[in-house]
């Protein structure tokens, strides 16, 4: 990836992102996550929760 004319404000804008599909994916019910067979429904609805409290906890400083 090459660097964005907008600086700065384009990590913004894909760490808002990942926060976003991060909460989607935590409050999801499992069942309508395993769509992947190699990745368990838990195990990504575990890391969307762990992504999500750590972004939580840094911006909320």
């Amino acid at each position: 990836m090459t660097f964005s004319r907008y600086g700065a404000l384009a990590q913004a804008f894909v760490m808002d992102a990942l926060s976003q599909y991060a909460e989607r994916v935590a409050t999801t019910p499992p069942d309508q996550l395993q769509v992947n067979p190699m990745i368990s429904a838990r195990a990504w609805q575990g890391v969307a929760l762990e992504i999500h409290a750590k972004l939580e906890a840094h911006f909320s400083r």
